[in-house]
Formats: structure tokens, sequence, C-alpha cells
């Protein structure tokens, strides 16, 4: 399962990453791999690899990986619509600006106020990484 996960997220990004270059070049088809990345890494990936770590790291932290689930797909859905110009991208942005600060961050803190192996919480800091670099990249434009 694992393998399966590394493979497809390498590439996912790698689907993102070639439509973002299309996107700037003003190649046709940008958008198609644009949205086929983010869809299927919100709604098909992101999910497999939380609930793998969720099994393989102990139940007691759910909360932290539901509150890692939702900021992350709050942000890229919001990233996504700001990319294309869709209605509804700012309110979106609105949304998903403090979410990280204001959902993940607290759950995320109170889950590791003990001193535990950092391997536990590696998928959840890159989950957060990955959005606000993501977002930063998004607002910048």
């Amino acid at each position: 399962m694992k393998k399966f996960i590394y493979i497809s997220g390498v590439v996912l990004v790698n689907l993102f990453v070639i439509g973002t270059v299309c996107k700037l070049l003003h190649f046709p088809g940008a958008n198609v791999f644009i949205l086929t990345g983010l869809v299927l890494f919100i709604a098909a990936l992101l999910p497999m690899a939380l609930i793998n770590n969720y099994r393989s790291n102990g139940k007691e932290k759910g909360a932290l990986y539901i509150a890692a689930y939702l900021t992350s797909a709050l942000v890229l859905i919001a990233a996504m619509f700001k990319i294309f110009h869709w209605p509804g991208a700012g309110y979106l942005m609105i949304i998903a600006t403090p979410l990280p600060f204001a959902l993940y961050l607290p759950v995320f803190l109170y889950h590791n106020r003990k001193h535990e192996p950092k391997q536990a919480s590696t998928l959840s800091e890159s989950c957060f990484c990955l959005c606000m670099l993501l977002f930063s990249a998004v607002c910048l434009h």
C-alpha cells in the first residue's frame, strides 16, 4: 500500500507541475493537467495517505488526521478556484487563509505536547507545509 501511495503521489505531483508549466507557457491542455492532479490528490491520494498513517501510527491521533485533511483539502480547493478564476474564489480564500492556523495548528500542538517521536507527525507536517506553500504561491499570482 505504501508503494502505491508513493508512486501515485509522485505521478499526481508531476501532473500538477506539468500543468503549471504548461499554464505559464500558455500551452493548451494545462487546465486538464492541473485539474486532474489536484482533484485526484484531494479526493484519492490525501485520504489514502492519511488513513494509512492513521492505521500504522495509532488511533489516538484521529483528530489530527481529520484536521490535516480538512485544512489541506480546503486550501487546495481554494487554490484551484483561484488558479482557474472561478466564481467564489475570494470567499474560499478568506475561509482558507486562517484555517491552518485556527484549526490545524492547535490540534497539532495539542497532540504533540508530549515528547514523542517525530515520525508519527511527519505526514501532517508535510500537509501543512504543502498547503502553506501552495497558498503563498497562489496569493502572489
